[in-house]
């Protein structure tokens, strides 16, 4: 089953540590860039439709950049997702509980055959609805909520065993009723919209004539391929989705010294392998026919020690095979898109045919960028560090200098510091630094044991992380102010 997700629906095209490798600004006055082929219309890339509606961040300049889809008749978030008999497109509701097909979960009989759901969360007759079916080559199936059960359920652990319960105080079990009619979702299909060489683009168009990208498809070997570092340092589409493995011997290793990575694939058999450990500073991804499966795999334990491992349940793994040149695999080149005030949307092109729009650029920064809410709740372009400050580290006894830290690998030093506030995990909210110096001492961690006050207390390091003093805060009036709303 593959759904599409929007928040970051052109971003993820771009590959880990590719992105913002082009810093400099043409102080270029704005309206659209011309690329090898002419102009390019962003809105094509994420377009409201009659009722599925796009939730779009806007700024006084002119930018438009997406976030998510909104059913306006369920009135809630959807995501593009194969369903059905038909294995089509469908705009489904965002977060639905899935009914459990024999595997752990709750049920209404006694051996543990129909699968029911529990829930904490209101339940509105006429918006809300259960999913079936999840896994490789199997669609989903969407049902209306059934009869509510007050009484016993059954519940079934890893173990495998049915063991009834009575329904757990707060919540509610409800069985599954009959499947949604046609037209209950907005239906889609996907088209190509561009090509070139060696490569095409394709996207998503609702029957209600909402749009966005789907996916880039090299042509010549038939898969779906995401733009990233090869391993001869040029960005090119390299093999994604379920035709592809992907490996990297710090998680998962086939040999007894973890120097060999094992590449691991959810569904089917892949026929390519690609690595995903990627230096910023050097060469990026290798590609590889895929392998042998293996059946032991093994990995590093805290002590640093080689040892074998569990594999991952749902998960296969692979050996590398023949080595792919990187030539053999489509170039992209990156583009300047179009300019708004001081942000500018950047991308990648291929030929004179295919160009897409894939990150902001803070010109005044001179970093990529992100809408992120500030600490009062106002959307602000922040901008893009690996170097993140979690709150409790400290470079002092006292638990007064806060210290932020980086596990990346990059070619130019980051400048800037994210500290998020996860005092409410559903609703994130960040503030940003310039970074300060790299800092190489003891670092403190403030703890709070049962109901005392807050102790510092000196912890460990953690082997391959930087750790950064936090320079003066960005004003976050200072950054680029955006508005969500519904197109």
């Amino acid at each position: 089953m593959r759904r599409i997700y929007t928040g970051l629906v052109l971003a993820v095209l771009w590959g880990t540590g590719c992105g913002g490798t082009k810093d400099s600004d043409d102080n270029n006055p704005g309206g659209e860039e011309p690329g090898p082929g002419g102009t390019i219309n962003l809105a094509d890339f994420f377009k409201s439709g009659s009722r599925v509606k796009a939730q779009v961040t806007t700024t006084t300049d002119g930018l438009r950049w997406p976030d998510e889809w909104y059913d306006s008749k369920l009135k809630g978030p959807c995501t593009w997702e194969a369903a059905g008999a038909d294995g089509a497109l469908y705009c489904v509701p965002a977060g639905m509980e899935y009914l459990p097909t024999g595997g752990s979960g709750y049920y209404a009989d006694a051996s543990c055959t129909e699968g029911i759901v529990m829930t904490s969360e209101p339940v509105a007759a006429d918006g809300f609805f259960v999913k079936r079916g999840n896994g490789c080559d199997v669609n989903a199936r969407y049902h209306t909520v059934g009869a509510e059960i007050t009484t016993t359920v059954y519940a079934k652990g890893s173990s495998g065993t049915c063991s009834s319960m009575s329904v757990t105080p707060g919540f509610k079990a409800y069985r599954a009723g009959p499947e949604v009619p046609a037209g209950t979702f907005v239906r889609a299909t996907v088209k190509q919209k561009q090509s070139t060489t060696g490569l095409t683009v394709h996207f998503i168009e609702g029957e209600d004539g909402s749009a966005q990208l789907h996916h880039l498809q090299d042509t010549t070997r038939n898969t779906a391929c995401n733009f990233q570092k090869a391993s001869d340092s040029k960005v090119r589409c390299l093999p994604s989705g379920t035709t592809t493995a992907a490996g990297n011997a710090a998680v998962a290793s086939v040999n007894s010294t973890c120097t060999e990575p094992a590449f691991y694939s959810t569904c089917g058999t892949p026929k390519f392998a690609v690595t995903f450990e990627r230096d910023q500073c050097g060469p990026g991804a290798k590609v590889y026919e895929a392998g042998a499966k293996v059946t032991q795999i093994y990995g590093s334990t805290g002590g640093g020690s080689c040892q074998p491992q569990m594999q991952t349940p749902g998960m296969s793994y692979y050996r590398s095979g023949t080595e792919i040149p990187a030539s053999n695999f489509v170039e992209a080149k990156e583009l300047d898109i179009k300019t708004f005030g001081r942000i500018k949307v950047r991308g990648a092109g291929v030929g004179d045919k295919v160009q897409i729009p894939l990150m902001m650029h803070d010109t005044q920064l001179n970093t990529p960028c992100t809408f992120m809410k500030d600490s009062a709740g106002t959307k602000r372009c922040f901008p893009v560090s690996n170097i993140f400050a979690t709150g409790n580290l400290f470079a002092d006894a006292s638990c007064t200098s806060p210290v932020g830290l980086s596990n990346a690998t990059t070619c130019t030093p980051d400048r800037y510091v994210l500290a998020n506030n996860v005092s409410n995990p559903s609703d994130m909210t960040y503030r940003a630094y310039n970074a300060g110096q790299q800092f190489n001492g003891t670092v403190y961690v403030s703890v709070v044991f049962g109901t005392g006050a807050p102790r510092c207390i000196q912890t460990e390091r953690n082997s391959g992380t930087t750790y950064f003093m936090l320079g003066s805060e960005i004003a976050p009036t200072s950054l680029v102010q955006g508005t969500t709303k519904l197109d």
